[in-house]
């Protein structure tokens, strides 16, 4: 894992959720301070630095998940209004 990819994978937190310091706290237990010194590349422990980046991957798949579940539910809808 290299800076660029956390600072994507930081920028996708922002645009996913409204509050990702606070999702990214309730998930994991880490602070505030320590999950604001990872989204504005302070430096922190390695192992920290790892645990952060693979919650947030996490994170953005279930969002992206969820996105996906629910595009299929409004075609499959929209499918049954059309055909009325």
């Amino acid at each position: 894992m290299n800076q660029k990819r956390i600072s994507e994978v930081v920028e996708t937190m922002f645009g996913l959720y409204e509050k990702p310091i606070e999702v990214l706290k309730k998930e994991t237990g880490t602070s505030r301070s320590i999950i604001s010194k990872f989204f504005n590349n302070k430096r922190i422990k390695a192992f920290t630095r790892n645990f952060l980046y693979r919650a947030c991957i996490a994170l953005v798949a279930k969002k992206l998940d969820e996105q996906e579940a629910l595009d299929k539910r409004f075609d499959m809808l929209l499918k049954r209004y059309k055909s009325r």
